[in-house]
């Protein structure tokens, strides 16, 4: 019996218990790394997910914006070269697609050749297109405080810079002096006539500067010459306390309290021919 008593604490549960002992908080804690391994695959899936969704959505609409552009291009082309459409019946026709139509802008050898509206205010275009379809690329428009007539000391006209380089993203190039020697004209055409504007400045603005009023009465020579010492581009272009400007804005400058503004001065305020080939830049 002694030596059976003996022989007890080798053979009972009790040393079977101290041989398992180490091994039961180890499981636990390949456990819990188990389930914060889980949880943040499950995060991330999540985040994957939403974030392809988004890409997903921004490149639809993306795509959208640009076959509308294409499409509106297009239908302008078409239609001006065609011998029994007069300017004024393309004029119409593109009107019977969006009533808050006025102009048509381009500037040569840039994707900037697009319809120009104004709406009641300045948001409404922020995210309509021209088919006033809902889209973040917006349309170009005028200030709504402007005479769609082009007849306001200073008329503006907004647009989005976008990252796919449409609508006013190429106003950028205006930073390079090159650029600007390339593109110094910008055309807007409305129903009868054809205008002729030539860049003078470009500046990169704080949002809130008055930048965009339509009349500057007896200080506009002093903006005038404040924007063209701060310009990044020399222009030869003559602008007079007489002369009526334009000025093209939009965003794309990395901060969201600035924005690029290209400046631009009418030259046939009749909308009479001129020879653009014997202008000074």
């Amino acid at each position: 019996m002694e030596n059976e008593t003996a022989a007890l604490p080798q053979n009972t549960g009790l040393t079977e218990k101290k041989e398992r002992s180490p091994k039961k908080p180890g499981r636990k804690r390949i456990r819990k790394k188990y389930t914060v391994y889980d949880a943040v695959i499950m995060i991330c899936i999540v985040i994957i997910a939403i974030t392809g969704s988004y890409i997903a959505s921004d490149i639809a609409t993306r795509a959208q914006a640009m076959k509308e552009i294409a499409t509106i291009q297009q239908f302008k082309e078409t239609e001006q070269t065609q011998q029994a459409q007069s300017p004024e019946q393309v004029f119409d026709s593109l009107k019977a697609i969006n009533s808050d139509y006025i102009f048509w802008m381009t500037i040569e050898n840039t994707n900037i050749d697009l319809p120009v509206v104004k709406g009641k205010n300045n948001s409404d275009y922020l995210h309509l297109t021209i088919y006033k379809k809902r889209n973040n690329a917006g349309t170009l428009f005028l200030d709504c405080q402007n005479d769609a007539a082009l007849t306001d000391q200073n008329t503006v006209i907004y647009g989005h810079s976008r990252y796919d380089g449409t609508m006013f993203s190429q106003l950028s190039g205006y930073k390079n002096q090159a650029f600007y020697e390339s593109h110094p004209l910008i055309t807007i055409a409305t129903r009868d006539k054809v205008y002729y504007y030539q860049v003078f400045s470009c500046n990169i603005v704080s949002a809130d500067f008055d930048y965009r009023s339509s009349d500057y009465g007896k200080d506009f020579m002093s903006f005038v010459s404040k924007m063209r010492s701060d310009s990044f581009l020399d222009s030869a272009a003559k602008v007079d306390s007489s002369s009526r400007i334009l000025t093209l804005s939009t965003c794309g400058t990395g901060n969201k309290a600035k924005r690029t503004a290209v400046l631009c001065v009418l030259l046939n305020p009749e909308g009479e021919d001129i020879d653009t080939n014997a202008l000074q830049i």
